[in-house]
């Protein structure tokens, strides 16, 4: 698991199967809005301040490492640290 509050961003790079690869996922949130980041029964969450009826925007995502564009842990860590940048909230 990697957490970053600075830049809203929790992900997971995991083999779930050992003859399907690998799997990533992510969650990126306004990091102003981030609490904390917790786990509860082997699952990660990230805990987000929430305001009623003030819209909460996040971005979702996965890649797998027999995708042309995943390799390995870094190929999608790089591709987060890139997404990042783009992200407007």
């Amino acid at each position: 698991m990697h957490t970053d509050k600075e830049n809203g961003l929790l992900s997971c790079w995991e083999q779930i199967d050992p003859q399907q690869g690998h799997l990533g996922t992510a969650i990126l949130v306004n990091p102003d809005n981030i609490h904390d980041f917790t786990e509860y029964q082997k699952d990660q969450f990230v805990l987000i301040r929430t305001r009623p009826g003030v819209p909460v925007v996040y971005y979702s995502g996965a890649g797998w490492s027999k995708s042309p564009d995943f390799e390995n842990e870094e190929d999608w860590l790089k591709y987060l640290e890139k997404e990042v940048k783009r992200s407007s909230f």
